[in-house]
């Protein structure tokens, strides 16, 4: 193979892997933005520069080309960017520019520009034509520009006139770049420092321009024609929000063609940041906060957590919505504790004796002793019990507790002094002193009243075990144990069941209503309410 082959073969293969590359790179598409990531964007196609890029006014996207104003007069045209950019971060674009084929003394005008303009204000661009570019009337605009027209006045709430330095009469001067700004009324005004001559444009022909912002200076640098300006952006309102990246051009009298390409872009995109509470009703938090975060207009869905214990009683109305440029706004779920119950039975042989209920919300502690309880059942004694004495209502969805405390019989006494109180020994075995209180010895007639305490007790449910028959053909009437809350203290849960003890003649009565008991209720109550209700097997 001669050489004359070989560069041919060698041209053939390099034009064929360069064809390649073009066709590989059409098909990739733009990355898509998310926050905090660095988006960069090449050699766009029509279908991307569409969907990424926002076209008023005469502005249109020809393949990779905005068409911004075409070669006629009174026209104004912008694009801008969908996603704004953070300027906390750095950015660069690297662009090529038609400025058109005429000069302005052959009726050519007015140029083109780059802006900064707020993300809020961005559905006003192009409102206005001529010398502002479509950029007048808008409060904190920054921007450079290529100006083809020297606009010797001004133009009232719109823009100011350009710098002497370029022209001295409407319309016959030279065309220069500056960088350009609005305060709070919107007047366009053109910065005559580092403002340069640029070269006149006879042809419909690209140049290349670059932008670069360093966000450690908030300086932003402009390369075109060999030339650089550089600008240190100090205004806090352009700096401290998401901004729309926009080009812009316009034509009056004067008119061109006017073009922009991107090559590269990039940048950061703004976030905004959702702070997500979940809280009780006074505020509190019940678990850590969490944020969530995410470009401008990406939208958000918040769901609430599980928390175990607690129950949802507070839906936001933002736990979905859009991400807008208002940081640290708070989505809050409110909850409120679950109500429990706790059981504690009383138990012989199988049997329910008796039954204490408590209810109470999670983080409540329940106290409760035996003692009344074992008072009553004087036959019994404890064997056996996993009740601790007390129980924190625990963070759980569990809602019903249950506790058994096994009883025994204790041994029979053929003699019973009621003179003489019991001896106790506490120190040697606590159960059994507390299950074995002394009993006060003074006999009570059946008709006397029970003493009323202060003090609420603990709940106590009463078995209905079965009526013994007795040598009266009259029988007693049927007696139900009333179900009532009643608070142990200000602090603590509720008691669901009220133990009742009255006296005989009273439950022998028709219609009768049982009462409270009470820590002074005799003995002989305690015999009386334990014959109507507890089986002599039992006993």
């Amino acid at each position: 193979m001669t050489n004359k082959q070989n560069k041919i073969n060698r041209l053939y293969y390099l034009l064929a892997f360069s064809s390649t590359l073009l066709t590989v790179n059409q098909l990739i598409p733009a990355t898509i933005a998310h926050a905090n990531v660095l988006i960069t964007q090449n050699h766009w196609t029509q279908q991307q520069l569409t969907s990424h890029f926002t076209t008023n006014g005469s502005a249109v996207i020809k393949g990779n080309i905005f068409t911004l104003t075409e070669d006629q007069s009174a026209l104004s045209g912008a694009a801008y960017q969908n996603t704004p950019i953070d300027l906390s971060q750095d950015f660069s674009m690297a662009l090529q520019v038609n400025l058109g084929s005429k000069n302005q003394q052959r009726g050519g005008g007015d140029g083109l520009a780059f802006a900064l303009v707020p993300f809020d204000h961005i559905d006003q661009v192009n409102h206005t034509n001529g010398g502002a570019f479509g950029l007048g009337r808008i409060a904190n605009v920054f921007g450079f520009k290529l100006d083809t027209f020297y606009n010797a006045s001004d133009d009232a709430g719109s823009f100011t006139k350009d710098p002497e330095e370029f022209g001295k009469t409407q319309g016959n001067g030279i065309p220069f770049g500056a960088f350009f700004g609005s305060d709070e009324t919107g007047v366009i005004q053109t910065f005559s420092k580092d403002a340069k001559e640029i070269a006149q444009h006879d042809t419909n022909d690209f140049e290349p321009l670059e932008i670069k912002y360093q966000a450690s200076t908030h300086t932003i640098l402009i390369n075109y024609q060999s030339k650089t300006w550089s600008y240190q952006i100090t205004d806090q309102k352009i700096l401290a929000q998401p901004i729309s990246l926009v080009f812009s051009a316009s034509t009056g009298a004067n008119h061109n063609l006017q073009q922009i390409i991107i090559d590269h872009n990039d940048y950061h995109p703004f976030t905004s940041s959702l702070t997500v509470n979940y809280l009780d009703q006074s505020g509190n938090p019940l678990a850590p906060s969490q944020k969530i975060s995410g470009a401008l207009n990406d939208t958000y869905q918040t769901k609430p957590l599980s928390l175990p214990g607690f129950k949802l009683v507070s839906q936001p109305n933002n736990a979905s919505g859009i991400f807008t440029y208002h940081d640290n706004q708070s989505i809050d779920y409110y909850y409120e504790p679950l109500t429990q119950y706790v059981t504690i039975s009383f138990e012989y042989q199988g049997k329910i004796l008796r039954k204490a209920i408590f209810s109470g919300q999670t983080g409540e502690q329940i106290d409760f002793s035996p003692i009344m309880t074992l008072t009553q059942l004087k036959d019994y004694t404890i064997s056996q019990t996993d009740w601790p004495g007390s129980f924190v209502l625990p963070k759980d969805n569990n809602t019903a507790w249950h506790f058994t405390i096994h009883l025994a019989k204790k041994p029979s006494q053929t003699v019973i002094n009621q003179n003489i109180a019991p001896r106790s020994d506490s120190a040697a075995n606590p159960i059994q002193a507390l299950a074995q209180p002394d009993q006060k010895t003074n006999p009570i007639s059946p008709q006397a009243t029970p003493q009323s305490s202060s003090t609420s007790q603990p709940t106590i449910e009463n078995t209905t075990p079965k009526s013994e028959k007795t040598p009266s053909k009259k029988q007693s009437p049927a007696v139900t144990t009333p179900k009532k809350k009643h608070v142990i203290s200000n602090n603590q849960p509720y008691a669901l069941f009220q133990d009742t003890v009255s006296d005989f003649n009273e439950i022998a009565q028709p219609n009768f209503q049982p009462s409270p008991a009470s820590e002074s209720s005799s003995f002989s109550q305690v015999v009386t309410l334990l014959a109507h209700y507890t089986l002599l097997a039992e006993r």
